[in-house]
């Protein structure tokens, strides 16, 4: 049923809110279901799209006000792409974060998910090549906030940590593929394995003396011998270096286990990895030993980049106090296998993530279902391979049909290959047949374990917000469409498509192997990163960011014939089918009783790599679902257009004083209008402020402040010269106590300006 006793009481405070703004805000319908949304403080493992613009995104479509801090606090940079923040370094800034957390804790929010590396060394890059090869006081500092915030009875903080991985960072401080091959090469190597039974210790002081211990075995083979490394990659500066490193991260672990309250919810991730005891071996084995023994809710697996999203469903089940019953069906005999970047089997990592969520794993029945393709037995051309997938694709329109909640994943591996091949493959056959809007998730992006968390951690939290919670959004819809639209177009136009080089047998025509055959832009590195210099190439003299960005988007579309050479014989993007097949299909509103409307609109722009390096995509999405208010936060912001000025002159002051790129002219239904006199006359909208009551159009624009990004520096600053303010402070107090949390905020001041819209 979906009640619980915190729903029922936000709803009659909510209903309460709503009589005593009528005087305020005339032209206004308070949503009961908006106004309740709980706020949830997020702090990104840095800026890669998968730990940041998705987890917004689950964390959207599950419900939650979702608060990030300004992405220039939690950057990364890689070498020759200058610095980031106030600190002008190459990674975040984690006590400015600190900051930004007390302020939220001020603000009433009471969820947190935390990731540490980013608090305690500027993000998972950081972590691998830190400023200091010891802990700081700052570090120590921060430490001690995080746990006065876990230790806050009203909080609820997820902590996220990850055991530092057996290579080094590509065009990071140096280090580029030669010493990335030999450290991951050294560090996979079998280890000499420690008695786990002094790892169950609550003492601190022997746990330090332990992970001394697993510093001097770093180097031992099972026998005890040195194992030797590669020395026209590595010095001995850098071994000593990396083996600090590994030091320090498990020295930090280890602090923060120590001292967190019991009870804390402690989520580990196992970064690049192997199958075998390798470096990581007793770190692991310590890891849990230790945690078990200090009573903490632990989960280790092998995962790294998804765990937020994992920690968005997590926070969805613990808050609604249910365990959803998960059937997992494997599709293919490997569910037993380990890939090459895990230290799990299929099953057991399976198996692990659902633990995380606090799941709970059955052979029949089940409320949520989840469909997996696993690698081929032998290859992608046998006939097995083709029964399972034809076999899977079954199971998912059946279950759609149905209206049997059901997330896809593909782990393979193998991807493109049976589509270059002109085989059977999961992606082609999944949307021919299947409709595939009222899937709770999907992925097939990158190693397994982040396949897994991915498509878990989105489908698990829509999944549980739609059955479970008494307060579904309108604006979570847009959530979860731009959350399904972003997955399957990157995960099979780019990751399945378009991520295809020389080496792939039959299928060279992807947007990368075009790339690695236009001298200058692909460098050789680990990660392909691309040399966006302008300058004339390949004929273009409008070579550079922008030219390779238009390139991209025409290979993810699949209309890029104008850069057709004898190399490619055609172009595997099909972004615009998914688009097409997205407006085809339904979205679930609800599934107590199961209920699906239309998809309107989704429009894709701005294709990218925000990191200049091919390993990395992002793409806006404007999602439309039938019925939905045009509001979605981080996406588009709010301008209200006084009366007194047309649209024209409005639009130039927009684009001369507040900086603002783009500037499209929407309805209170979301609709673009393309007459301004018509918008001028026919849309007003009133406001009151301070017994004032003046009357504005409605005007949607994206980027304000002209940095190439939407973010909540746009929402700022978009409120500030909405309401003629100069500081965020003076926005709080027009705001006043909007969403009922007894202190006013940016909350506040952000819902006012969405009701405005309803």
């Amino acid at each position: 049923m979906k009640h619980t006793m915190r729903r029922l009481m936000s709803l009659l405070l909510c209903a309460v809110m709503v009589a005593t703004m009528i005087p305020m805000m005339a032209s206004t319908a308070v949503s009961a279901a908006e106004a309740s949304a709980p706020m949830l403080a997020y702090v990104p493992l840095d800026n890669r799209p998968v730990v940041y613009q998705r987890v917004e995104m689950a964390a959207g479509a599950a419900g939650f006000d979702i608060h990030v801090p300004e992405e220039s606090l939690f950057s990364t940079k890689l070498d020759g792409q200058g610095g980031t923040g106030v600190n002008g370094s190459q990674h975040g800034d984690g006590a400015a974060i600190m900051n930004w957390l007390e302020e939220k804790e001020a603000a009433g929010c009471n969820y947190y998910i935390i990731h540490l590396d980013q608090m305690l060394s500027g993000g998972l890059v950081g972590s691998r090549h830190p400023d200091s090869q010891t802990i700081t006081s700052q570090e120590l500092d921060i430490i001690d906030r995080l746990i006065a915030l876990a230790n806050d009875s009203e909080n609820k903080v997820y902590f996220i940590d990850i055991v530092m991985r057996l290579a080094s960072t590509g065009s990071y401080k140096g280090y580029e593929s030669a010493q990335y091959n030999a450290l991951r090469e050294w560090g996979a190597k079998d280890r000499y394995v420690m008695s786990t039974s002094p790892f169950s210790t609550t003492d601190y002081n022997t746990s330090v003396g332990l992970i001394d211990q697993i510093h001097s075995n770093y180097r031992k083979d099972p026998n005890g011998s040195t194992i030797a490394y590669d020395t026209s990659a590595l010095t001995s500066a850098n071994v000593n270096e990396y083996l600090a490193f590994r030091k320090r991260k498990l020295t930090l672990m280890n602090l923060v286990m120590q001292y967190v309250p019991k009870g804390t919810t402690y989520l580990v991730g196992v970064d690049d990895s192997s199958p075998n005891k390798n470096i990581q071996w007793n770190e692991l084995m310590f890891l849990d030993k230790r945690a078990a023994a200090l009573g903490l809710d632990y989960t280790r697996m092998s995962d790294t980049d998804s765990i937020g999203l994992m920690a968005v469903a997590r926070c969805i089940n613990d808050m609604n106090g249910i365990s959803p019953k998960v059937r997992v069906r494997y599709y293919g005999n490997k569910a037993d296998a380990t890939d090459d970047y895990g230290n799990d089997t299929l099953r057991q990592n399976v198996d692990k993530h659902i633990e995380c969520l606090n799941a709970t794993s059955v052979s029949s029945g089940g409320e949520i279902e989840v469909l997996i393709l696993t690698q081929p037995d032998s290859s992608y051309k046998d006939a097995s391979y083709t029964t399972a997938i034809n076999n899977l694709v079954a199971k998912a329109k059946s279950n759609v049909n149905s209206n049997v909640p059901t997330i896809v994943i593909e782990v393979s591996e193998v991807y493109g290959n049976a589509w270059g091949d002109g085989y059977t493959n999961l992606q082609d056959e999944l949307l021919e047949n299947v409709e595939i809007g009222k899937l709770m998730g999907y992925s097939n992006w990158n190693t397994v374990g982040n396949s897994i968390g991915i498509a878990l951690g989105m489908g698990v939290s829509r999944y549980t917000y739609l059955e479970y919670d008494a307060n579904i959004t309108k604006v979570s819809h847009d959530w979860h469409l731009k959350s399904l639209a972003y997955a399957f177009v990157k995960d099979i136009s780019y990751n399945a498509r378009n991520k295809l080089n020389s080496w792939v047998p039959g299928a060279d025509n992807g947007f990368n192997y075009w790339l690695d055959k236009t001298a200058g832009w692909k460098t050789n590195n680990h990660y392909g990163n691309i040399d966006a210099y302008d300058g004339a190439t390949d004929g273009k003299v409008t070579a550079g960011r922008n030219y390779i960005n238009t390139v991209l988007e025409a290979f993810m579309r699949g209309n890029a014939g104008a850069y057709d050479t004898t190399d490619y014989k055609k172009f595997n993007g099909n972004a615009d089918q998914i688009v097409d097949l997205l407006k085809s299909s339904k979205i679930y509103t609800d599934l107590s009783p199961s209920t699906a409307v239309e998809i309107e609109d989704v429009k894709l722009s701005g294709f990218r790599f925000p990191w200049d390096r091919m390993f990395e995509i992002y793409f806006d999405v404007e999602p439309r679902v039938a019925g939905n208010v045009y509001y979605t936060k981080n996406d588009s912001y709010v301008y209200k257009v006084p009366a007194d000025q047309t649209m024209m002159q409005f639009s130039q002051k927009v684009k001369a004083q507040y900086f603002a790129s783009t500037v499209a002219v929407r309805d209170a239904d979301g609709f673009v209008l393309s007459n301004e006199q018509k918008v001028a006359t026919g849309y007003p909208t009133t406001l009151t402020i301070n017994g004032t009551t003046k009357t504005y159009q409605v005007i949607v624009t994206g980027d304000v402040n002209c940095d190439a990004y939407l973010n909540t520096t746009d929402v700022r600053q978009a409120m500030q010269k909405t309401l003629g303010v100069v500081t965020f402070s003076d926005v709080q107090t027009m705001a006043a106590d909007v969403d009922e949390n007894g202190r006013v905020s940016s909350t506040d001041a952000r819902r006012m300006l969405q009701l405005t819209l309803q």
